[in-house]
């Protein structure tokens, strides 16, 4: 059977997500079942479309990268946004809050006519996506899981539980009450890594689906919490996720 033609492309982006697929221990493994025809950070192959599956990590910038998402999605099969800028845009996303040129001249000073960029966005916000693998970075089990299933031509399975699920089959003790943490919001699949450690989740892998928002805002208040410290940790990696959104057009 012939291996399944794979392509990673990269837009604005820390590069972490590839580097996990590069650290991958049964990487070697898939490429007995895959080809990876263009993979700039590791290999020097470039080669053109169609291909059975790509991988896109980064978010959407500038102009260009709208093109380069449209003409890829045109060219997949299956199109798979990896890690929080993917996503959902991560962490630059918290510029939106602010207005376009007000936060252009933050980084580049005054004169801002020169600069091309737009609001970061994840890719789902310009071309349909196959399938979302959520974190900063990705899981590389997950990752493995995603390879596996797409090449029995299948979609992977989504999580929709929360990270308190993770956390409650780990025995972790709640640290909802000892600090802000996001995990009741948001979507598992990371094996509640940092409440393991004693450190609240702050969302990377961004909302569940039907995230009761409402009530973590609620709560957080209730612990003496500020807008400001609440809409930080909403904006953090998802601050163009639906299900946040809304909420941080309402804190202060």
């Amino acid at each position: 059977m012939a291996k399944k033609r794979v392509a990673i492309y990269s837009l604005t982006c820390c590069a972490g997500c590839q580097l996990e697929v590069l650290d991958n221990p049964e990487l070697l493994d898939m490429l007995e079942h895959i080809e990876i025809v263009k993979f700039p950070i590791a290999i020097g192959r470039n080669e053109p479309g169609p291909y059975d599956i790509v991988f896109i990590e980064g978010m959407v910038t500038t102009p260009a990268e709208i093109e380069i998402v449209k003409k890829v999605r045109k060219s997949a099969k299956y199109l798979i946004a990896i890690g929080a800028c993917a996503t959902y845009g991560g962490v630059p996303t918290i510029r939106n809050m602010l207005p376009q040129r007000e936060a252009e001249s933050i980084v580049y000073g005054k004169e801002t006519d020169h600069i091309s960029s737009i609001k970061p966005a994840g890719v789902s916000e310009y071309v349909k996506t196959d399938y979302l693998i959520h974190g900063c970075p990705i899981n590389k089990e997950e990752f493995s899981i995603a390879v596996k299933a797409l090449l029995a031509g299948k979609l992977p399975r989504a999580h929709t539980h929360s990270v308190c699920v993770e956390c409650k089959a780990k025995g972790n003790r709640c640290l909802f009450w000892e600090q802000i943490c996001m995990g009741p919001v948001s979507i598992a699949g990371c094996g509640a890594t940092c409440p393991s450690n004693g450190l609240a989740c702050y969302s990377c892998r961004g909302p569940k689906e039907d995230a009761n928002v409402e009530e973590f805002v609620m709560l957080a208040k209730k612990q003496g919490h500020s807008d400001a410290e609440i809409k930080g940790l909403l904006g953090k990696f998802a601050c163009t996720a639906r299900q946040y959104k809304r909420y941080l057009e309402c804190l202060e």
